[in-house]
Formats: structure tokens, sequence, C-alpha cells
């Protein structure tokens, strides 16, 4: 979308020529910012990328959108989408084997600086409420560990621009479940700055790091 140039073109002197462009990512639809100066708003704060789920309200320029959801029966997979207009393809199309580098790239970057040898189940189901951020409303629940959270994680992305390749880590040992920022992170724990040491978590516990806060539930 944008003032003068994309699918949907609005009037709008506060938007840029290409403003932005939704995307279906991780099973999740992700409105990106193209680099304009005013970026997405939600709640007053600039991102440059949104999560994209009903209820929410995302401002564009000086163009306020609302997230609904459509009926299951008439709701489109991303592979029927059908668009008006032409497509303009690169000379140079990206091949499957970038893709799969690319995201190989990735996956080795998400590993924690001193991973854990073994997967084991938690105590109790780890419950992460996001109360603020670009991911508000997001909820994930955790079962076993050791689960990384990061920029850069395919298990548990994380949007925040502030958000590290690998930001914090949730494991189990001797009963505990342990958190632990990663390396370079900067992740507070209950307003307190969080380190590669483990450090129990409780129910109640806060996560916070950027402008995302994340309530943690014992389950």
């Amino acid at each position: 979308m944008g003032r003068k140039d994309g699918d949907l073109v609005l009037k709008d002197p506060k938007m840029s020529v290409q403003h932005a462009r939704i995307e279906w990512r991780d099973s999740e639809w992700v409105l990106v910012d193209l680099g304009s100066s005013n970026k997405l708003k939600v709640d007053g704060d600039r991102y440059g990328e949104v999560v994209l789920y009903p209820g929410l309200q995302v401002t564009v320029g000086s163009t306020t959108f609302e997230v609904l959801e459509k009926p299951r029966s008439e709701r489109v997979k991303p592979d029927e989408l059908e668009f008006t207009g032409s497509v303009e393809v690169p000379a140079e199309t990206i091949t499957w084997r970038e893709i799969l580098s690319s995201l190989v790239a990735r996956l080795e970057a998400a590993k924690p600086t001193h991973p854990p040898t073994e997967i084991r189940p938690f105590p109790k189901t780890v419950k992460l409420e996001f109360i603020s951020g670009v991911q508000h409303g997001t909820v994930w629940h955790l079962g076993y560990g050791p689960r990384v959270a990061g920029s850069n994680s395919f298990d548990l992305p994380l949007f925040d621009d502030a958000a590290a390749e690998s930001c914090f880590l949730i494991e189990t040992s001797e009963g505990k479940i342990l958190m632990r920022s990663g390396s370079g992170a900067i992740v507070r724990l209950n307003g307190h700055v969080a380190t590669t040491d483990p450090t129990e978590l409780r129910s109640g516990d806060r996560i916070e790091f950027g402008k995302t806060r994340i309530r943690v539930l014992m389950e």
C-alpha cells in the first residue's frame, strides 16, 4: 500500500509513495514498513513490522486500519489469493538454494551460547502472554525445553526491533523452570537486567525488552 504506488493506493499526504506491504510469514500475516519516516503506529508507538490479529488497530501515514476476522467459511488461504493488475518479477529471481541457505544461517544464529544437551519436559506448562508491544495479544504455551526466543528464532520468533537474534532461553533443571538472556541481549526480568546465568522463573514474573512486556504464568 502507498500514496502513489501499490495494490492499495490512498490519497494520504503522510503516507509514503510505497509505505507498507502485507506478508504471510510463519503462519501469520505481518504488515511490514518499507522504509517510511512515519513507520507503522500501534497505540502511539512506531514499529517496522506488526503482526496482524483480529481487533488490532494500526496507523499507516494518517490512516488507521482495524483488523477484522472473517467467518471461517469465507477465509482464503495465502496460495489462493488473487491480485488485480500486473506483478513484476525481478530479472534475477531468488532460488531455493538461496532461500534454504538463508534459513540455515538464521537457525545457526539462533542457537544459545551454551545450549543444553537434551530436551526435557517442564514440570509445569509455561504460559507467556504478550501484554504490550508489537506482538500484543500473542500467547505461547511451552511444555518442554530448552526454548529459544529471538529475532532469528523459528521456534519463538520476536518482532520487536530491540530483540536480539537469541533474546532469551527457557529451560528446566532439578525440577525448576529457568530463564537466561542471550549473549549481548538486553532483557529485564521483573525490572532487573537478566544475565546469561540461569534464574528461576515463577508465575507472575515479567520479561521485558524494548517495548515488549511478557507476563509469565505457570499452569
